[in-house]
């Protein structure tokens, strides 16, 4: 979702509130009627997100996985989310 949410444009714009007197706080948020995603000018931003979130994970299965396959992972050329067309696979086969 951080990949998505950095692509986006325009983005949303959030403000916080603070009521002294009320003791209370409020987070709003102004969401555009329309958006697109913009075209990622960095093939690796994707890679560089999704690293830490699953890199420990596959560097800790008892079968060794590939240095090439954790550095296409951290380069953003691999993925099991995305398909070739960098869309969300709708399944994981």
């Amino acid at each position: 979702m951080a990949y998505c949410n950095i692509l986006l444009e325009p983005r949303p714009r959030f403000r916080s509130e603070l009521d002294l007197a009320g003791e209370e706080y409020t987070i709003n948020v102004e969401v555009p009627d329309e958006f697109s995603l913009l075209d990622d000018p960095d093939p690796g931003l994707f890679g560089r997100l999704l690293y830490p979130a699953v890199g420990p994970i596959l560097e800790a299965l008892p079968n060794e996985v590939a240095p090439q396959t954790l550095a296409e992972l951290k380069e953003g050329r691999l993925t099991f989310l995305l398909d070739d067309h960098g869309r969300f696979r709708s399944s994981s086969g």
